[in-house]
């Protein structure tokens, strides 16, 4: 029986590898990156979006100050998309 190579299982079976890229990150993307998962973290947790309300606890309020900054900024906002599983961006 003849062996098969990594390529030709795929092959067989239509599969189609997407490669990434290694593209390093800036320390702003790494920073806006860990910030919307926290914001992500607290919609799970919540089950609400983080807001400003006088009754929030500074975790909150951090959290609903990132989102809003995000939002406003288009450059901000592509770094994160593929983050946003909750539509939090709109």
């Amino acid at each position: 029986m003849q062996r098969l190579t990594d390529d030709q299982i795929l092959d067989e079976l239509e599969i189609q590898l997407e490669l990434k890229s290694t593209r390093v990150l800036t320390p702003l993307e790494e920073r806006l990156i860990s910030g919307f998962e926290e914001i992500n973290h607290f919609f799970e947790t919540h089950k609400r979006v983080p807001s400003l309300h006088e009754h929030a606890d500074i975790f909150e309020k951090l959290c609903a100050s990132r989102l809003d900054k995000i939002k406003q900024n288009t450059e901000f906002k592509s770094v994160v998309l593929s983050l946003d599983k909750f539509n939090l961006l709109g």
